[in-house]
């Protein structure tokens, strides 16, 4: 039996040029490999202080203010996360986080706060067939209903007598502050209650009606769960056609007028001890206690 390899004597004149070519060979893998570390890395951000800018995510533009995108590449440190956008409907924007392919590079810093469009933006003549679902979110107890056509938008007991509420509420939140929210009331019947209110969190100011022996124009707070009434009179549906809350110079004001045109104030009471105006949501509410409580909106803020 001939010897296997493994029990061969090594012959020590053919280890060195194995040995030489290996070195050689695993010499131009080890030469392979610093190439291309080197290419990679302008793609690795290997300065990491010095951030490239176009590693970092987008702005988020969301009318909210939303996240900015993922910074950096799969294959190196993750960029500067992207400003997060502002505008409508809130605060500050938030910074993304570092990119995927590494942990160095925090998120951006947030953007400005674009804060909440102004009141005046947030006008319906309520001519549609439905209500406008963009503008608004609506609601009304079954069996009474709560409708657009006509020109506007009537609330609408039913019989048996029925105890309903109902609202319309802007989708969005609004900033008041140097704005007003207006609305007609063209035709009201057998009264319940209904009220304009402008609310943020739990607290909120009104202005509507309440009753029916005979029906008082009220002036509302609910502040810190404490609700009081600073105003009130009879109700008159044609000198009290129109319903306004509005703030000017840290001021609001509860007015009503017959015609759109002069208004007369009600009552005022300083922003400082309400809440701040700067984000709000608008709402249009009620309830009726009688089957036969009729009441119609036109013309917000027109």
């Amino acid at each position: 039996m001939g010897l296997t390899n493994r029990q061969r004597p090594i012959d020590p004149s053919t280890t060195r040029p194995w040995r030489a070519r290996g070195q050689r060979e695993q010499g131009l893998v080890l030469t392979s490999i610093a190439m291309g570390l080197l290419t990679l890395l302008p793609m690795c951000g290997w300065d990491w202080d010095s951030y490239d800018p176009a590693l970092g995510g987008a702005a988020g533009g969301v009318a909210a203010g939303g996240q900015g995108a993922i910074g950096g590449g799969t294959s190196g440190h993750g960029g500067l996360g992207g400003f997060g956008g502002s505008g409508a409907g809130g605060g500050a924007g938030h910074g993304a986080a570092a990119g995927t392919g590494g942990s160095v590079g925090g998120g951006g810093t947030g953007g400005a706060g674009g804060g909440c469009p102004a009141v005046g933006t947030l006008t319906d003549d309520f001519n549609g067939a439905v209500i406008n679902s963009t503008l608004w979110t609506s609601h009304v107890d079954s069996p009474c209903t709560l409708l657009e056509n006509g020109g506007n938008v009537t609330f609408q007991g039913v019989s048996p007598l029925t105890t309903c509420a109902f609202n319309l509420t802007s989708k969005i939140s609004y900033d008041f502050r140097e704005g007003h929210a207006h609305l007609e009331v063209p035709d009201v019947q057998v009264y319940g209650q209904f009220r304009l209110v402008v609310r943020s969190g739990a607290d909120e100011i009104r202005i509507g009606v309440s009753g029916s022996a005979p029906p008082k124009l009220v002036d509302k707070t609910h502040l810190n769960s404490i609700k009081t009434t600073p105003f009130s009179i009879n109700y008159d549906s044609l000198s009290h056609k129109w319903l306004r809350l509005s703030e000017a110079g840290g001021t609001v004001t509860w007015s009503t007028s017959p015609d759109d045109t002069v208004w007369t104030p009600q009552y005022d009471a300083s922003t400082s001890d309400l809440f701040s105006m700067a984000c709000v949501v608008v709402e249009i509410n009620g309830h009726t206690p009688n089957s036969s409580f009729h009441v119609q909106f036109d013309n917000f803020n027109l």
